[in-house]
């Protein structure tokens, strides 16, 4: 008879230090990711660096802090638009011709990192990026320096 691996489920340590619990060891990863030319990625972490090699677009990010090991990465066609936090670099990333709004977002963002700053103290990352999209998928959670906006609309039939 084959025996598992997995700790007994009446284990109360075992139960309690899940890989998304605060007792389980964090994740630090230094990733370099490659997309079309025609396309920009977006990640979680410190941009370290971006270029371009054999027609491809790439992207270095590392983790700032150990963190859970459940990030997003998005590659598109992305416009973006830089602003300015308080000092703090923040980045929006949104399709190139839903324009409308970008300036609306970009102060929500700037107004939602002072007030959050002083609520819960200053943000804990070098940069701040967002993703504007149309609809986001189940468990969009903030991730290490990115965060996802939605716009209300329907999804493939779905509200999102």
């Amino acid at each position: 008879m084959r025996t598992s691996r997995m700790d007994s489920q009446n284990d109360m340590f075992s139960r309690a230090n899940l890989f998304e619990s605060m007792q389980s060891d964090g994740l630090n990863w230094d990733m370099v990711i490659s997309t079309s030319a025609d396309q920009t990625v977006v990640g979680p972490g410190e941009l370290v660096k971006r270029w371009q090699n054999k027609g491809r677009n790439y992207a270095r990010f590392q983790s700032e802090s150990a963190g859970k090991m459940d990030f997003r990465i998005i590659s598109a066609r992305f416009a973006t638009k830089k602003v300015d936090c308080n000092g703090l670099d923040c980045e929006l990333f949104y399709h190139p011709q839903h324009t409308y709004n970008i300036a609306v977002f970009a102060e929500a963002l700037q107004k939602a990192v002072s007030w959050l700053s002083r609520v819960l103290g200053p943000y804990p990352y070098n940069e701040l990026r967002s993703n504007i999209s149309i609809c986001i998928w189940q468990k969009s959670l903030p991730d290490n320096g990115l965060i996802f906006l939605s716009r209300p609309r329907m999804c493939r039939g779905q509200s999102c």
